[in-house]
């Protein structure tokens, strides 16, 4: 261990030097370095932060009202440009090329996820909010793309799996490819070359060759 930062932190992202950090319904900035607090904003959102992910010089925050903000950390600044209220969400978030994905089993039992097109810093556009309709489920703990059009979505609702998706098409938040089964309830994913790394809870982590010859992600 060589240093801790005496704050309740729940989500960090980390660019140009600079550690980013939700810290109840607030990101909190600190030299990477030295760990010597920046800078610190407030959300107009007003509730805890569930998800912090980066993007190019923009932050992109979901908090449990279900609220997405966008934050200008350009110049090492912290600027809320714009906020959103999203019909699902309220948990983990994802972004690729301009569209966040925010994994809604917090605010909707049926799972899926919500498409947020924020290539607009100051006018961020919900695309869709999930599509899985009754009397049907899906998983909706975690989401991540491969900005070549193709997702993944983990979770345990109803089973433990991921869901390969085709998001080629943002409006349309249903598009199943193909679903494997795994032997506890996953936590997160993340992709990239190909593979997605999935936090699989008390059965490990998996690795899964959902698409062999990706380099996109």
């Amino acid at each position: 261990l060589i240093r801790s930062i005496d704050v309740d932190a729940s989500n960090v992202e980390i660019s140009d030097g600079i550690v980013y950090a939700s810290v109840g319904s607030s990101i909190q900035s600190f030299e990477l370095l030295t760990g010597d607090p920046i800078r610190r904003l407030s959300l107009s959102g007003g509730s805890d932060i569930t998800g912090i992910v980066r993007e190019g010089s923009f932050l992109y925050t979901m908090d449990a009202n279900r609220n997405l903000g966008v934050v200008d950390i350009s110049g090492f600044g912290l600027v809320e440009r714009a906020s959103l209220v999203l019909p699902h969400g309220a948990g983990k978030i994802s972004v690729t090329n301009g569209i966040v994905y925010a994994a809604a089993i917090n605010s909707f039992n049926r799972g899926g996820f919500a498409t947020v097109d924020v290539s607009n810093p100051d006018n961020p556009v919900l695309l869709s909010g999930s599509d899985v309709v009754s009397p049907f489920v899906g998983p909706g703990t975690s989401v991540a793309a491969n900005g070549s059009g193709i997702g993944l979505v983990v979770g345990s609702n109803g089973a433990n799996v991921v869901d390969i998706v085709d998001l080629s098409d943002p409006e349309e938040t249903n598009e199943l490819v193909t679903r494997f089964t795994l032997p506890a309830a996953p936590q997160d994913v993340t992709i990239a070359s190909g593979l997605a790394f999935v936090a699989g809870g008390s059965a490990g982590l998996h690795v899964v060759n959902y698409l062999p010859f990706d380099n996109q992600g």
